[in-house]
């Protein structure tokens, strides 16, 4: 049950989660093969480092008030159940199914349309 997050994305809100400053992004691979898989997909991805100290003041605090912690996850919970249905989920991916579809189709037609006839011999 993950409460302590990088300050960094979308889910990390101080209501349900105790957010840690993003001191810098890192890329995210290595040559370490290990590590992380390396491919043309994730080339731009980016890990990102938070403040040491901060992340061992948070920890300590989770220790010393566990109550409070157990509130936090349970506003996660009822957030994440209530923001991010199935339905909410599908339509999201739907809207981006159809823009891909969209892009993939304008890109043919511009790559059809500088097609020249003295290529298909």
């Amino acid at each position: 049950k993950q409460c302590i997050n990088a300050e960094y994305g979308e889910f990390v809100k101080p209501e349900y989660s105790l957010p840690i400053n993003v001191t810098e992004l890192e890329p995210a691979f290595s040559s370490d093969k290990n590590f992380i898989e390396i491919n043309e997909n994730n080339e731009d991805h980016m890990w990102a480092k938070v403040d040491m100290e901060r992340l061992q003041a948070k920890l300590r605090w989770c220790l010393d008030h566990r109550d409070e912690l157990k509130g936090i996850g349970s506003k996660a919970k009822e957030e994440m159940f209530k923001t991010y249905t199935r339905e909410k989920i599908a339509v999201e991916a739907a809207v981006r199914l159809s823009q891909i579809s969209r892009e993939v189709e304008s890109k043919g037609r511009t790559e059809n349309n500088s097609f020249d006839n003295n290529d298909a011999r």
